[in-house]
């Protein structure tokens, strides 16, 4: 630790989250220029700090953003080590047309196409009476964004997926709910997964039906 020469704040020790010191003293504090995050050692673990306060070891980090386009986007490199599992938020999104949006995991900038995804979704129109559900094993996972009130339609949706395990060598499971608008109000809600023990470090999203798609995809990973 220094004082910066400025003489405005104290400079804590600066390192990788590869680098940390690997005998910290209780109380000592480091700077990860990787991560751009600040952890104080509690005696037993680095505790990431948050507005001043230790915030522990539990909890979601905000890791990156984007916004959809076209009828692929891909977040590449999301998954690393530093994390098992994961949040991801899909707020406001829209299609050009009739379809739906789905997810590939991502090895490098390159996403699989074997038939190895899965998913089951079940869900409600406010517009109707029946409840309905989906299954299939195909080339993609869902993110249960739906679109399917006709080709035209503006469809305004959002979903939460929690992905366990992306990047481990190990099948990749996510459970899923979603909502939105088209006719009328749904909401699903489901399991998607890939059945193969493949470690990913990025994912993508996509129109099967080469809808053009808009809105926000927000990635957090769950600390440990």
């Amino acid at each position: 630790m220094a004082i910066s020469n400025s003489g405005v704040g104290i400079r804590p020790g600066v390192c990788t989250s590869t680098t940390r010191p690997t005998a910290p003293y209780e109380g000592q504090m480091i700077y990860e220029t990787d991560t751009d995050l600040t952890y104080v050692w509690g005696g037993s673990a680095w505790q990431q700090v948050s507005g001043g306060t230790a915030v522990g070891n539990s909890g979601l980090v905000y890791i990156t953003s984007g916004s959809l386009s076209g009828t692929t986007t891909n977040f590449v490199g999301c998954f690393t080590s530093t994390y098992d599992n994961y949040r991801i938020v899909l707020s406001s999104c829209s299609m050009s047309g009739d379809g739906d949006i789905y997810w590939r995991g991502l090895v490098g900038s390159t996403a699989g196409t074997t038939a190895d995804y899965s998913f089951a979704m079940n869900g409600l129109i406010t517009s109707g009476t029946s409840f309905n559900a989906t299954n299939a094993a195909a080339s993609l996972g869902y993110t249960g964004v739906s679109a399917v009130g006709g080709v035209g339609n503006v469809i305004v949706g959002s979903s939460s997926i929690d992905f366990y395990g992306p990047k481990l060598t190990q099948r990749t499971f996510a459970t899923v709910n979603g909502m939105g608008y088209y006719s009328g109000f749904y909401g699903r809600s489901g399991m998607t997964h890939f059945n193969l023990t493949t470690s990913f470090d990025g994912i993508q999203f996509l129109s099967a039906t080469a809808s053009t798609m808009s809105g926000t995809v927000t990635i957090y990973g769950y600390r440990k």
